[in-house]
């Protein structure tokens, strides 16, 4: 008898990666906004690349030295989803191509606040997701900004162009446009971005259980987590999460 299995590795040469909003997000004492987005690649040969927006026309060529970390940043401009960006689609995803195999993670920086995640490989993708966030605080206030700063989300970026995703979300979305236990349907482009956060209102503001499949097979990034809670819960201080 034989078994079949799956190789799926997080190594890879084509990625997608956009970043979800840092509750954190603030000015610096000179009044500019403070929120870095990096992205680190390694490998273990030397391999050159490129880091691209497709849809703004901005790129920037990058080299990987064997068995180091290269790491790209400034990239917030092309790729950071703000807090209020909720439930329509903006152009803010990056592909990541290089000449050989490499790994690649990211960080989501802000003052006291950082989370950073690794980034399948367009290989590893998949077209069926269920989002697993955290049970959002809600005994913070709304004194460190905009009240979308405390929910949770999740964001989808298409790898393809004409990708019809079903959306069932396990909670009111912000807006209350899409009640919990609704499936929707959105169709986006190669390197477009949708995102949709949980409802401010009550206590359940926790988007796990949240399904995303795109149809025909086509494979979509999906990166969720919370952009201001205390883990557990109880306590005062607060972080972004962000897988």
């Amino acid at each position: 008898r034989f078994t079949y299995a799956q190789d799926i590795s997080t190594q890879g040469t084509d990625f997608w990666v956009s970043f979800l909003g840092n509750g954190y997000r603030t000015n610096d004492s000179q009044g500019n906004t403070y929120i870095i987005n990096q992205v680190l690649i390694s490998g273990k040969r030397d391999c050159s690349g490129i880091i691209e927006n497709p849809l703004t026309g901005w790129s920037q060529p990058f080299f990987v030295r064997a068995n180091n970390i290269t790491t790209l940043d400034h990239l917030e401009d092309q790729s950071y989803v703000e807090t209020n960006d909720n439930e329509y689609i903006v152009h803010k995803a990056l592909h990541i191509t290089t000449t050989d195999s490499v790994s690649v993670y990211c960080t989501n920086i802000a003052p006291v606040s950082f989370d950073a995640s690794y980034v399948l490989p367009s290989h590893a993708l998949a077209d069926d997701y269920i989002v697993q966030t955290y049970d959002q605080s809600t005994n913070i206030g709304t004194s460190y900004g905009f009240e979308q700063c405390l929910t949770s989300a999740f964001l989808i970026v298409a790898t393809e162009n004409n990708t019809t995703i079903d959306i069932t979300p396990s909670v009111n979305s912000f807006t209350g446009a899409h009640p919990a236990h609704e499936t929707f349907s959105i169709t986006i482009n190669a390197g477009e971005v949708y995102q949709l956060r949980s409802t401010y209102n009550g206590n359940e503001r926790d988007l796990s259980g949240t399904r995303i499949t795109a149809r025909d097979c086509k494979k979509i990034a999906v990166f969720n987590g919370n952009a201001l809670t205390s883990i557990p819960n109880s306590r005062t201080s607060r972080d972004i999460v962000f897988e």
